[in-house]
């Protein structure tokens, strides 16, 4: 007598075999537990957003390292990311799950290279919101990649999950990052107290927000 078990994780497909017996499982029963794969979003023609993956762990490395000094100034996360170790360590713990739970964090890529991430965080599904945060390379600033970036992830969340609601959060001092959230239409919610992006060192954050309505609204008046 023996158990054949067989499921493939990203069609929800599974089913359990004893001698002559199948059992197939529904998707509503296994997707809480085999989660869709990330999607990969195509911006335009020279730009797509995927999701991290291993084999990013070296250019993602070079580029942090060649933007550390420019980075370190608004992201914590940029300091603590001193070793190739440290940003393998860093990808293997990302868990693509609904846009609530866990992190969501993207590479942006520009003609087929590496130049940025965007993410997903402070997740809160009893209030159907999520946060945005983005960098990009110093040498590809001012080139609109990130406003399409933006643009194209904003638009996903609020058409493909139930989001109601996105902010994002701007050091005081980071006039390009605000400058793209007021160019997407986000509004100055409020100013949070300082908090410590380098050690003795802190600033306050600039919080941008946005519903499901207001970027509906936006699109048609766009159109």
């Amino acid at each position: 007598m023996q158990w054949v078990v067989e499921y493939w994780f990203w069609n929800y497909h599974i089913f359990f075999e004893y001698e002559s017996m199948k059992l197939i499982l529904p998707t509503y029963v296994l997707k809480p537990f085999f989660p869709a794969p990330p999607p990969k979003l195509q911006v335009d023609e020279e730009i797509k957003l995927l999701a991290l993956r291993p084999q990013d762990a070296e250019p993602l490395y070079e580029l942090v390292d060649n933007n550390r000094a420019y980075l370190e100034a608004w992201l914590p996360w940029a300091w603590q990311m001193q070793q190739l170790q440290d940003i393998k360590q860093f990808i293997k713990q990302l868990r693509f799950r609904d846009v609530y739970s866990g992190r969501w964090v993207f590479g942006i890529w520009h003609q087929e290279n590496l130049v940025g991430l965007i993410d997903f965080n402070e997740g809160d599904k009893s209030q159907s919101k999520v946060g945005v945060g983005y960098w990009i390379a110093k040498r590809y600033q001012g080139k609109g990649i990130v406003s399409r970036a933006v643009q194209r992830w904003v638009d996903y969340v609020f058409e493909s999950e139930t989001v109601k609601k996105v902010h994002i959060k701007c050091a005081s001092t980071n006039e390009r990052s605000q400058a793209v959230a007021r160019r997407m239409g986000f509004k100055l919610a409020y100013i949070e107290p300082p908090v410590e992006v380098l050690p003795g060192q802190h600033q306050s954050l600039k919080v941008f927000s946005m519903t499901s309505k207001e970027w509906q609204a936006r699109q048609w008046t766009m159109a």
